[in-house]
């Protein structure tokens, strides 16, 4: 009865095809939706809103404006994105010094739209 006991033993091949680590290599994609009160989120604010980089990562950005227009708009870093109603827009930044970043969209800012990116 050794065989029923050998057969887990011939699986740790599991391992080898669990690396659940997001790449870290450039050419990352994350959505982001940006919700309004009239949207599925019920509120202001971007799904998600912080976020953590690599200096020298390059990030593509989908951003999804619910309702109405959003902006995505780092002034630190140079970035602002205005995303019509109803649409998606994709944008690549290369975030190339370190620091934490805040955005805000401008229409929405008094809502408490807003989020932090920090970059390492």
């Amino acid at each position: 009865s050794t065989s029923p006991t050998q057969a887990p033993a011939a699986t740790p091949t599991i391992p080898a095809a669990a690396p659940t680590t997001p790449p870290a290599a450039t050419g990352n994609t994350i959505n982001v939706t940006m919700g309004d009160a009239a949207g599925a989120t019920k509120e202001y604010r971007y799904v998600p809103n912080k976020f953590t980089f690599k200096v020298g990562e390059e990030i593509t950005f989908v951003f999804t404006a619910e309702t109405e227009e959003h902006t995505f708009t780092a002034e630190d870093l140079n970035v602002d994105v205005t995303v019509a109603a109803k649409t998606t827009k994709r944008v690549t930044i290369k975030f190339d010094k370190a620091g934490i970043f805040d955005f805000l969209c401008i229409p929405h800012a008094d809502f408490g739209m807003d989020g932090q990116i920090t970059v390492q």
